[in-house]
């Protein structure tokens, strides 16, 4: 939850702040106008963070990898490395997409890359 809550404060943060006053060429819309959608974050990039902070320890058995490797774990040989990081996104997949079911396919297909 504190990774959570902390990444809703940044995106929060970031959305309230004004707009630069100078942003590059390659951030700006066709007309040269500068929008927030441009500069920071888009909706699909909000949700992928806001749902990767939320998972990102989910089932964590409370112990390191270098623990997890010196004592020939077997969760380390289900997965790739980085081994718990690949564990904890596939926990989390079938509840992301559960929660992603009103979403088009690509939408999902999106967010589960970023997270």
């Amino acid at each position: 939850a504190d990774v959570l809550h902390a990444t809703h404060v940044i995106l929060s943060t970031i959305n309230m702040r004004s707009l630069p006053t100078s942003v590059p060429t390659s951030l700006r819309t066709d007309t040269g106008a500068q929008t927030e959608e441009s500069v920071y974050f888009d909706r699909i990039e909000r949700i992928s963070l806001l749902l990767a902070a939320a998972v990102h320890d989910i089932r964590h058995p409370g112990v390191t990898t270098e623990f997890l490797t010196q004592t020939n774990s077997k969760l380390l040989l289900r997965f790739s490395p980085p081994q718990m990081e690949n564990f904890h996104v596939s926990i989390a997949k079938p509840l992301v997409l559960r929660l992603l079911s009103g979403e088009s396919s690509t939408t999902r297909y999106t967010i589960m890359e970023n997270v």
